[in-house]
């Protein structure tokens, strides 16, 4: 599973630790093999299509301040660079929430969507600002949009009244 992450604040970074600690886990119990391909932060992004290398990527972020110096090519490539160039099947947008327009998020999203990416959102402005109209968007690319950990753990109710109080009039 190729995956892009646009934002690499404490979110991203512990995401990263996370399929780094359980990627045996992972593959063992799911056949899922994760690998990040592109990584876009504020100041620039690295990108690697066999997989970026978690621990160099963690530490060149904390030396630095920023994934751009990952390699010698000095990538300034945006997010949405990334999401247009590298062959990937998950974009996880986890930039900081915007609730005047929803950007850069939302274009992030809708741009993934557009190229047939499954999307997890950590980022609450496009959710906040355009729900219905992502989760229409996702349905008609055929592509999965989840986002529970954009609330922590009150979100899961989300999912809980789309599916079962469909016929119910919720004020």
């Amino acid at each position: 599973m190729r995956i892009i992450l646009c934002g690499f604040g404490i979110v991203g970074q512990n995401l990263s630790k996370l399929i780094e600690s359980r990627s045996e886990d992972l593959y063992a119990r799911y056949g899922l093999k994760p690998r990040l391909v592109g990584v876009f932060d504020s100041g620039g992004s690295a990108v690697e299509t066999s997989g970026l290398d978690l621990t160099k990527l963690l530490q060149v972020k904390k030396k630095f301040g920023t994934v751009k110096n990952y390699s010698n090519l000095k990538n300034k490539q945006t997010g949405i660079d990334l999401i247009n160039n590298l062959e990937a099947d998950v974009l996880v947008e986890a930039t900081a929430s915007n609730y005047k327009d929803a950007e850069p998020g939302m274009t992030h999203i809708t741009t993934a969507m557009k190229h047939g990416m499954h999307v997890i959102s950590v980022n609450k402005g496009p959710l906040a600002l355009a729900f219905p109209s992502l989760m229409e968007l996702a349905t008609y690319n055929q592509v999965l949009l989840r986002f529970s950990g954009t609330v922590g753990g009150g979100t899961p109710i989300l999912d809980y009244a789309k599916n079962s109080l469909l016929g119910e009039r919720i004020t």
